[in-house]
C-alpha cells in the first residue's frame, strides 16, 4: 500500500521556519561500546513509538520517567539543542516545515541490522507536517502532535519569533528555560 502513495520530496518553496516550544529535556550521552581495536559496536534501542533505533556512534538518550524513551545521534542532538545544565537541554534549532495537502510518504534512511542502509517509509495524512531539521534530516510530525512540540504560526507571530534571527531565538529559548530544570 505505502508504495502506491506518492513520495514527497521536501518542498523548499512551501516550507516556513517553525519554532520549537522551549521545553527542558533530560538527555544523557551514551557512548557505544568499542572492540579492543577501537571499532564501534552498533547499539540497538527500542523507542517508545515502537520499532528499533540503531546507533553506530555515541548518541543521546532522551530520558522520560527514568528510562531512555528514544535516542538521537550525538552530532544531530548537539546541532539542534543547547545544554542549560549538565544533562538538561532545550531545543534551539529551527526546522523548516509545511503541511501535507494530500496523502504522501517520506523516506528516511535507517541503518539496518546487517550494517547496511534501509529505507523507512512513513505515510502522512493531509495536515501532517513534513520537517527538515537544521542538520538536513527529514522528519514528520502528525498534525495532532504538532501543537505540543512547535508553536503555531499565529503564536509565533504573536510572540515575535518570526522576526528573530536563529541566534536570537536560541537566546530567547534558553532564557525561557533557565531555572526550570527539575531538582534532583
Amino acid at each position: 500500500m505505502e508504495q502506491t502513495v506518492p513520495e514527497a520530496r521536501f518542498d523548499e518553496f512551501e516550507a516556513v521556519r517553525v519554532f520549537p516550544r522551549p521545553v527542558v529535556k533530560h538527555a544523557v550521552l551514551i557512548p557505544i561500546p568499542r572492540t579492543e581495536d577501537g571499532m564501534d559496536i552498533p547499539t540497538f534501542i527500542r523507542p517508545s513509538w515502537g520499532g528499533r533505533q540503531v546507533f553506530y556512534g555515541d548518541y543521546y538518550g532522551f530520558v522520560k520517567d527514568g528510562k531512555v524513551d528514544y535516542g538521537s545521534a550525538k552530532e544531530q542532538w548537539e546541532a539542534m539543542h543547547a545544554e542549560i545544565e549538565p544533562g538538561y537541554w532545550v531545543k534551539t534549532g529551527i526546522p523548516t516545515a509545511y503541511q501535507a495537502v494530500a496523502p504522501c510518504r517520506i523516506v528516511t534512511l535507517i541503518p539496518s541490522d546487517d550494517g547496511g542502509i534501509r529505507e523507512a517509509n512513513y505515510v502522512l495524512a493531509p495536515g501532517d507536517w513534513v520537517l527538515r531539521q537544521p542538520g538536513g534530516e527529514i522528519q514528520h510530525v502528525k498534525q495532532a502532535n504538532y501543537p505540543a512540540i512547535y508553536f503555531t504560526q499565529d503564536e509565533a507571530v504573536e510572540l515575535g519569533l518570526t522576526t528573530m534571527t536563529n541566534g536570537s531565538f536560541a537566546d530567547w529559548a534558553l532564557a525561557h528555560c533557565r531555572g526550570s530544570v527539575p531538582s534532583l
